[in-house]
């Protein structure tokens, strides 16, 4: 309300909580409901190390599930160098974060190739335990795109 004493003063500390809510990828105000937190260094850096493991092993194995299924046999292709991006970007985002550099270019470098992956994943004669094996394997993937609000 404009006419309230103390207005300019709380709009000044209103837009510091927004700050700070959107370092910890939330919003002020906050829903009753939420809840926050933010990924500390640590905790991403082990998050893009399993990263860069579960994509080469997904490649692999995405291989032997698609092998009979000639129609994605290009596509398929095309997801393995993705895979290899994400291996090869998430040890260097990992070793980035260990020494404190700023790492926002390699996250975003990760999450195009994980878009491109997924699209491909959402092929129609894609196995089924195949999308399933991803989405169980994602989570560091997933704590990337939370921690640089991908």
């Amino acid at each position: 309300n404009p006419g309230v004493k103390g207005v300019n003063e709380w709009d000044v500390y209103a837009g510091s909580l927004q700050q700070l809510a959107s370092a910890y990828g939330g919003a002020f105000p906050l829903e009753s409901d939420s809840v926050i937190r933010r990924i500390g260094d640590k905790e991403l850096a082990e998050a893009a190390k399993q990263a860069g493991s579960f994509a080469k092993s997904f490649s692999s194995q995405l291989g032997k599930d698609t092998k009979k299924v000639k129609s994605l046999k290009e596509p398929v292709k095309d997801v393995q160098s993705e895979l290899k991006v994400i291996t090869s970007v998430s040890k260097t985002l990992e070793s980035n974060i260990k020494k404190g550099k700023p790492s926002t270019a390699e996250a975003k470098q990760i999450m195009a190739a994980v878009d491109a992956v997924e699209e491909v994943l959402d092929l129609e004669d894609m196995p089924e335990a195949t999308i399933d094996r991803w989405e169980e394997g994602s989570a560091p993937l997933d704590k990337i795109a939370q921690a640089f609000a991908l």
